[in-house]
């Protein structure tokens, strides 16, 4: 189970974070890149797609210009780039994820559910025996990564942003931050009331579109994330109204928090910050850059 999972949630929040997105037009997109400035610091707030593929680089030149003003990143988690970090990733998944005792998804779903699931895994390139003990909320993460589609599109951990500027960061020495740990990300999905859990999983399990139909429709999401149509990307990516105790837990919450920590940098002098997260937390009503607008904070798209 080790291995299969760390080959994949490198890419499974974006699944998650894009099928949240419900976002306003914007009038001038630009890029999807933000800065966000008080008269003591700049923020620049990057939206990470987690479906670029090496063919998508370079980035638009802001992304390279902002980057290289900043003295700090901030990162949702630390990327499994280092086997110290994927062992951190396995032990905090193991005591915060697993479910209880000898359970397994088995005990949780009828035989049609659980034979929609396992049809969902196999169809995904996913052995079920290796995760039949995570609890379901992950399960569906998992799945909603897509990663057999992405193999075939060379959609790859490390060609997301998330990671390119966290290695970049580490070659510059620039200190690197992660809003939460992992452990923290799996108690969060983890504390989701069970009946919420199975009923999403069940709702990603069903059977998709049409391959050629879903990977134009990846391609058109890089392109418009790459001009930085807000609007385009939030209709591409979906909705998650159907489920909004999910949302409520996995984004809106931890958007509150995220936003607050920034909000204690924009309070202080020092060197611009740079921020990657998933576009997801970047869409909506209730994502980052509305809560910053918000509090009455300059929100820029570059």
């Amino acid at each position: 189970m080790k291995k299969h999972l760390l080959l994949i949630l490198g890419s499974a929040s974006f699944a998650l974070l894009t099928a949240c997105a419900t976002l306003s037009p914007t009038t001038t997109p630009k890029t999807s890149l933000w800065e966000v400035s008080t008269a003591q610091r700049v923020i620049y707030i990057a939206s990470d797609t987690e479906v670029l593929s090496a063919s998508d680089y370079p980035l638009p030149a802001q992304f390279a210009a902002a980057f290289s003003e900043s003295g700090s990143l901030y990162v949702e988690q630390i990327p499994p780039a280092s086997k110290e970090n994927q062992e951190s990733l396995h032990s905090d998944m193991v005591k915060f994820a697993l479910l209880p005792g000898d359970e397994t998804l088995q005990d949780l779903l009828t035989p049609a559910q659980l034979a929609t699931v396992q049809a969902a895994m196999q169809t995904a390139g996913l052995p079920y025996s290796h995760f039949q003990r995570l609890q379901p909320w992950l399960v569906a993460l998992i799945l909603m990564s897509d990663p057999a589609n992405h193999a075939i599109l060379g959609i790859k951990p490390q060609e997301q942003l998330t990671r390119r500027f966290y290695l970049d960061a580490k070659t510059r020495n620039v200190p690197v931050t992660p809003f939460e740990s992992y452990a923290k990300t799996f108690q969060i999905g983890s504390s989701m009331p069970r009946e919420v859990q199975v009923e999403w999983l069940l709702h990603v399990s069903k059977p998709d579109d049409d391959k050629q139909d879903k990977h134009a429709k990846i391609r058109e999401l890089v392109k418009a994330w790459r001009m930085g149509d807000t609007a385009a990307v939030a209709a591409l990516s979906g909705s998650f109204k159907v489920f909004p105790k999910v949302r409520e837990a996995l984004v809106v919450q931890r958007n509150q928090t995220w936003v607050r920590i920034l909000e204690d940098k924009l309070g202080t002098k020092g060197e611009p910050v740079f921020v990657v997260v998933g576009d997801g937390h970047l869409l909506g009503q209730e994502s980052m850059l509305s809560l910053l607008r918000e509090a009455g904070y300059r929100v820029r798209q570059l």
